[in-house]
């Protein structure tokens, strides 16, 4: 799921570096921990899908002797990965997995898996689209007994006639699930904002699911985006994930003050998350805090290892008062 970010050309600059993965608590049952991390320290999620018991899955899904559709499997496993976090949700003890999606994405999701298994993971909660893989499964086969959700299925490789082939299905088959199906081959895709839409028409009345983030933020309904993140931030826990979500929200209503309450002592708590330095670099800058704002480049330096393109951060109107500032001349002169 894509969160259409305020944060400009500094944050395409930067999330390309390497994102922290912090350690889990301990469990009862053994969480298959480090199968997980081997499977998520490449740059797709298809060792993740490796791990998947597509068996348990189909008995989940109420497949009866039907497989689990290959397109949806590998549809998950082509998604580019640059980052993640295990970890458990500190009330519920649920086993969570953050994903920095690339260029710039964010998921969140609910495991379910039995500890001792070559292939530990049974279904997962999709935090982004609001629904359980299991779900999509089935929405998936139900489509595929129908010549137009056959055609549906296929446009769903081609995002340029996915909207008009999933408006081309049968009133049956136009549900939540299909629509959810849709938003995820839209995602970053031109078709994005006609997706969250109809998504939003066919869902239940609910605060579930990361996409509900973008589509408050389509409208400017910031109470519903509030409501949502209130959501999330019960079921996922403490995550700087979320409070770059947050805090990217309210840099776009023109709140860098409260941005900034949010993610400064977020970086302080978690300082190997990179995304959020973009989002308090521009925030400082943009209310003219230039000295601190060399404070956070210096630590974006030597946190990272990153060699920011000045030259093209002068070229943007946002930064050009800040690089043409003494402050910043200065900071310069002495690195």
């Amino acid at each position: 799921m894509v969160i259409e970010t305020a944060c400009r050309g500094l944050l395409r600059l930067v999330l390309a570096a390497l994102l922290l993965a912090s350690l889990p608590q301990a469990r009862a049952e053994p969480a298959p921990y480090a199968a997980l991390e081997h499977a998520l320290d490449g740059t797709t999620l298809g060792p993740l899908m490796g791990l998947l018991d597509t068996a348990a899955l189909a008995r989940d899904a109420g497949l009866a002797e039907r497989p689990v559709p290959e397109a949806l499997l590998r549809r998950f496993g082509s998604q580019r990965l640059q980052g993640h976090r295990l970890y458990e949700q500190p009330d519920s003890g649920q086993l969570l997995l953050r994903l920095d999606l690339a260029p710039q994405g964010l998921n969140w999701l609910t495991l379910a898996y039995h500890g001792q298994s070559p292939k530990p993971v049974r279904d997962w909660y999709d935090h982004a689209l609001g629904a359980s893989l299991s779900d999509l499964a089935r929405s998936m086969v139900a489509l595929a007994d129908d010549r137009a959700g056959r055609a549906f299925l296929a446009a769903l490789g081609d995002p340029g006639t996915a909207l008009a082939s999933f408006r081309a299905l049968p009133a049956a088959l136009r549900s939540a699930d299909s629509a959810r199906l849709l938003l995820s081959a839209c995602a970053g895709n031109a078709c994005h904002a006609d997706a969250l839409i109809l998504l939003d028409q066919l869902a239940a009345e609910s605060t579930e699911g990361l996409w509900q983030l973008d589509i408050a933020v389509l409208g400017r309904d910031w109470r519903r985006f509030d409501r949502v993140m209130a959501h999330l931030n019960n079921t996922l826990g403490p995550d700087p994930g979320l409070v770059w979500l947050s805090g990217n929200a309210r840099l776009q209503r023109g709140d860098c003050a409260g941005a900034l309450a949010q993610a400064l002592p977020a970086a302080e708590r978690w300082p190997g998350y990179l995304p959020l330095y973009p989002l308090i670099t521009q925030c400082l800058v943009m209310s003219e805090r230039f000295e601190d704002a060399t404070v956070w480049f210096g630590h974006m330096e030597t946190r990272f290892g990153l060699q920011l393109d000045w030259q093209a951060l002068a070229s943007d109107p946002v930064y050009m008062p800040f690089v043409n500032s003494p402050a910043f001349r200065h900071w310069r002169a002495t690195r």
